[in-house]
């Protein structure tokens, strides 16, 4: 049995790579053009490391495990090519699921799993203030690719992270993924991944992945 779960170690962690590469990338769905336009950017290339542990009686089970090489997007970049952007404030965390039509865990023994099974948590975020294409709603749901469910695990220190309370800086994108976009309430995903979200502080800067900003400097992009 440990013999054939380390053969789906190895064969779901370059599925899960794969499908990875391509959420993180851009928030998941630009094409190739959209992909030229992003390497002209003044920043870098840099990697992360995501994990999905699926229990096996809460104890032992099975690992898929990713390190995608993700091109770095510039403010530009985001603001061009972001469907939504907004000023908001973090209102609420909403319980982790599998991307199943009930939320639940979709299979009961661990080799029955798919490279497109996947752990998301929404967000809810109250918008304070639209800065591109304003919609009617004043909270929008933010979508991440990482929670627990039951004892189901998934990290990934390249998803946005949110807090309670937070203020945030957010790049959107509508969620075009066959297997999410038609479940749960309408909601968005980052673009470029953790780049599309930034902590705004109190003396005016906004902090992200690439470091400190002005956020005057920000809108003016936009």
């Amino acid at each position: 049995m440990k013999e054939i779960k380390i053969k789906y170690i190895l064969a779901l962690s370059v599925l899960f790579s794969l499908v990875l590469v391509g959420l993180v990338y851009a928030g998941g769905f630009l094409n190739d053009s959209s992909k030229e336009e992003a390497s002209d950017n003044p920043y870098y290339t840099f990697g992360g490391y995501g994990e999905l542990f699926i229990s096996d009686n809460g104890s032992d089970g099975l690992i898929r495990g990713s390190n995608p090489e993700i091109e770095a997007l510039s403010y530009e970049y985001l603001s061009e090519n972001s469907d939504v952007i907004l000023i908001g404030t973090v209102k609420e965390i909403l319980p982790g699921k599998w991307n199943t039509v009930d939320g639940k865990r979709p299979h009961d023994s661990i080799d029955d799993f798919e490279w497109y099974d996947m752990i998301y948590t929404d967000i809810v975020i109250t918008a304070d203030e639209y800065l591109k294409n304003p919609l009617p709603e004043d909270e929008v749901i933010v979508r991440v690719f990482t929670g627990t469910v039951g004892n189901d695990v998934s990290t990934a220190d390249y998803e946005a992270s949110f807090q309670k309370g937070e203020k945030v800086f957010l790049y959107l994108i509508e969620d075009e993924w066959e297997y999410t976009r038609n479940l749960g309430p309408d909601h968005y995903f980052t673009l470029g991944s953790i780049q599309g979200k930034l902590t705004l502080t109190d003396d005016g800067n906004a902090m992200g992945v690439h470091g400190n900003i002005s956020q005057n400097e920000l809108v003016e992009m936009i």
